[in-house]
């Protein structure tokens, strides 16, 4: 799933305590948005183009999508701002390229960064949004046994 993948790079890249990276903000109380975290979420995503291949020896056929998402990452915390340019930063970084292959999925540069920290004209916590445009691909398998010899059975209407 992207999101896991998503979430496995910022940990790798920023060295990020796995427990404070949060995906889609469910069950959370306003409290521990004091605590350096981040929110992962989709915003959308698009599928860009699908593949198909049979593999006659293993008689599977291989399929993939190619899918293109928008993702926010909502940084929290005293460190809010710190943590968010440090990602946009790394990612132009060796580091930022070998994670993303060792997930096998692609990252773009940040965009976007916003301040929220104001909720209703009143600031309650630090909080930085980056948008950023994640395209992986979504790959199954199934079987699909080869039919060697037809079986074919005749019907005669003797009339």
């Amino acid at each position: 799933m992207t999101i896991n993948k998503v979430c496995l790079y910022i940990r790798d890249l920023m060295e990020f305590d796995e427990k404070k990276i949060i995906k889609a903000r469910t069950g959370y109380e306003l409290n521990i948005f004091k605590d350096d975290i981040i929110f992962v979420d989709t915003l959308l995503s698009n599928m860009i183009s699908k593949q198909d291949t049979w593999d006659p020896v293993l008689e599977k056929q291989k399929l993939a999508t190619v899918a293109q998402s928008i993702f926010t990452l909502d940084f929290f915390g005293d460190n809010a701002y710190t943590n968010a340019t440090r990602f946009i930063n790394l990612q132009s970084s060796q580091l930022a390229r070998e994670v993303m292959d060792t997930h096998d999925v692609s990252i773009y540069h940040g965009m976007n960064l916003r301040n929220l920290k104001n909720v209703g004209g009143k600031t309650i916590y630090e909080r930085w949004q980056l948008e950023v445009s994640v395209v992986d691909i979504i790959k199954d398998e199934i079987e699909l046994l080869r039919i060697d010899e037809a079986q074919i059975s005749t019907i005669q209407n003797k009339g």
